[in-house]
This record gives C-alpha cells, sequence and structure tokens, in this order.
C-alpha cells in the first residue's frame, strides 16, 4: 500500500526524464553518408578571387577590383566575398557558389551555404520545410561534388582537418513508431563525430554539443543532469580527448594561443591548458587579433594586451576585433577605424563600417554603399 501510493506521488516528468536517459545510452553510433572527392580549388582561382569585391549594382550584386572597377557584372540577388576561390551567392531564393569568372560552378540549390575551409563547404537543406530541427547538413568540395551526403542534424566548419558532426539529434519517446508519429521527440545523448576531409571519424566525443576547431583545440558544452540541457564547458582535442575538462560557463574559439571563457559571469583569457592567462574581470570581450582584444567594461569599450594590461582605454561605444592592422570602433553612433596605438587611422563617419580585407573594408554612409583604402578614401562608391 505504501509503495503504491508513492509510486503515484512521483511526478510523470520523472519518468520521462529517466527514460529519455536510458534511451540515449543505448544508441550506436550512425552512419555517415559519404562519397569522394572530385577536385580541389587551383592556385589561379583562388589568386582571382582574392581580388574582387561583392558590391550592390543597382538591385543586384556583382564584383569590382580593388581600383573599383566592376570585373563580374550584377547577376546575384545577394553575394558575399571570395574564400578559397569560390564565393557564396544567391539566386532567388537558392544559394550556390560562383568562381572568379562569375560562373554558378556549384548550383544555387541549397537552403543556406557556408564559407570553404579546407577545401570543404558545408551546405543545409530543409527537410519538411524551413522550421528549426528540419536543417541537414553535408559537406561539398570546389566542384559542388558532394563528400559527405547532407543527412546530418548539426555541423560546423572544418578547421584544423577537422569538422564536428551530430548524425542525429532526437529519438521519438520510448522509441516506439507511435511516438515518431505523434511528433513526441527527446534529446538524444548521441555523440559528435568528428571527421577528416574524407569523411572518414577520427574521433567521437560524447558531448552535448562541440563547436568549432581552431589551434586543435574545440570548445564542448557537456551533457546536463537532463537531456538536453547544458551543462559546463571545455575543450577537446582534434581526435575528440578532453585536455580541458568542463568548468565554465561558457567557452570560445582559441585565437592567437588565447581563448576567452565565460566564469562567474565575466569574461578572461586561458591558454591551451585551461590556464588563465588573464583572470575573468570584463563584461564582454572579443577575440585577440594582432596582439589585441576588445573589452568592455559598463558602457564603454577599449582594448587589451596578451598580459591583461589596457593599451586602449575605454572610450568607445563599440569595438570589433583588429583585421589587417585596423579595428571598427563606434564614437557617437558613428564607425570608423582605430590602430594599435589608440589614435583613429579613420574617423567616425559611417553608419556602417566592416573590418578590413584584402586591403579594402566595406562601408555605407547613410545607404550608400562603398569600399575605402586604409587611408578612409574610397576606391568604389555606389551610385546615387
Amino acid at each position: 500500500m505504501i509503495s503504491a501510493l508513492l509510486v503515484r506521488r512521483v511526478p510523470i516528468v520523472f519518468f520521462l526524464a529517466l527514460a529519455a536517459s536510458v534511451i540515449g545510452c543505448v544508441s550506436t553510433r550512425p552512419e555517415v553518408q559519404t562519397r569522394p572527392a572530385t577536385a580541389g580549388v587551383s592556385t589561379a582561382d583562388a589568386a582571382a578571387g582574392a581580388a574582387l569585391y561583392p558590391a550592390p549594382l543597382g538591385h543586384q550584386w556583382g564584383y569590382i577590383d580593388r581600383s573599383g572597377a566592376v570585373v563580374l557584372a550584377p547577376r546575384f540577388d545577394e553575394a558575399y566575398p571570395f574564400v578559397e576561390g569560390r564565393a557564396r551567392v544567391r539566386i532567388r531564393d537558392r544559394w550556390g557558389f560562383a568562381n572568379p569568372s562569375g560562373e554558378t560552378v556549384i548550383a544555387p540549390e541549397y537552403d543556406a551555404v557556408y564559407d570553404f575551409s579546407g577545401e570543404r563547404a558545408r551546405v543545409m537543406r530543409y527537410v519538411g520545410g524551413a522550421v528549426q530541427g528540419n536543417e541537414r547538413y553535408g559537406f561539398v568540395d570546389p566542384t559542388g561534388a558532394v563528400v559527405i551526403e547532407p543527412t546530418l542534424a548539426a555541423a560546423y566548419d572544418y578547421a584544423d582537418g577537422r569538422a564536428p558532426v551530430l548524425a542525429e539529434a532526437h529519438a521519438p519517446l520510448f522509441g516506439l513508431p507511435v511516438m515518431r508519429r505523434l511528433g513526441l521527440w527527446l534529446p538524444r545523448r548521441s555523440a559528435w563525430l568528428l571527421l577528416d576531409p574524407a569523411g572518414h571519424v577520427r574521433g567521437t566525443v560524447s558531448q552535448l554539443r562541440v563547436l568549432r576547431f581552431a589551434g586543435r583545440r574545440a570548445p564542448f558544452q557537456a551533457h546536463g543532469f537532463l537531456p538536453g540541457v547544458g551543462g559546463p564547458w571545455g575543450y577537446v582535442d582534434l581526435d575528440g580527448t578532453v585536455v580541458v575538462e568542463p568548468q565554465f560557463e561558457g567557452a570560445f574559439l582559441f585565437r592567437e594561443c588565447l581563448a576567452r571563457v565565460v566564469q562567474d559571469g565575466h569574461i578572461g583569457f586561458i591558454d591551451s591548458t585551461g590556464a588563465f592567462v588573464i583572470p575573468p574581470r570584463f563584461e564582454a570581450a572579443g577575440d585577440f587579433s594582432g596582439g589585441l582584444a576588445a573589452f568592455r567594461q559598463g558602457d564603454r569599450w577599449g582594448y587589451v594586451d596578451r598580459a591583461g594590461v589596457i593599451v586602449i582605454p575605454l572610450r568607445f561605444e563599440a569595438a570589433l576585433d583588429f583585421a589587417e592592422g585596423l579595428a571598427v570602433v563606434q564614437e557617437r553612433g558613428l564607425f570608423g577605424y582605430v590602430r594599435p596605438d589608440g589614435a583613429l587611422a579613420i574617423p567616425a563617419r559611417f553608419t556602417y563600417a566592416g573590418s578590413f580585407r584584402n586591403g579594402l573594408a566595406f562601408v555605407r554612409e547613410g545607404q550608400r554603399a562603398g569600399y575605402i583604402d586604409a587611408t578612409g578614401a574610397y576606391v568604389w562608391r555606389q551610385p546615387e
């Protein structure tokens, strides 16, 4: 009698959580569907793409060169910079890739695409409609050949020769087909797989999520007490071995051998062993670039060096990472560029300012777009 009463008083959610955890523990590693790569990017394409810049030309996008001359006539509804000789482009509501001649060498057939990295680009298709959870990811080579079929529930770009992927994200409640039809899904404790460029599994990480690699380390979030609930963050190496135990409230990619982490609600920087180089004392911070990192205290931003010494005082409304020796900063609601010594290289006069890439930066004054050089002079400006 007493045991019966106890059973009736236990909340049903307890049994659901218990069932979910049991289901997750008995899953096997799913297969990843792969095909051989066809070819890589030619040296000529890589060099030609680095000299082109996407520009809004009328109602569509084309590409200009560094002098501001139009090289590729406008034919894309949206276009991005070339990376490894290929540029993400949108035609109507589908995405593909163009080569430096303007040809769509990878047909616009995907719902989303991402920049090439290590001669592989992540692509995404929706399965069953554009709803969160219906995304399926894969990878293509520079010719558009599918190397890893877009069947993955989650994936991050290649870096250091590895791509973290999740082949299966959910399982029907109790594993019964009727529960699948009713849409009763619970998170499965599936392992993340670390794939090499050929799609071979080089490591397995049994954690909630694994992010992209940088500096041969990838942040991961451990499972929490209940399935689908996140725990603390740590880092794994290229074969999935935990090299920094999960202990942080948040973790980011390594840049210049240091990584941002969150502890006690503040941001600090650790080295590859997990030891703090700069204790957690910032309310917000960016990554290190050019030996400096942006940080925020209160409503102002400045920059610190790798020893944590403030080298540019707190005076900006916003501040981004350095790129090619200049960083975007905001003053009085407008954007300009600062040098590592704290002097403004280009006064804040833009309503939008992008980071420098191959000598130029995309900016807007009002709604009018343009490209400037490191002196702030326009090399191309959108016709009025």
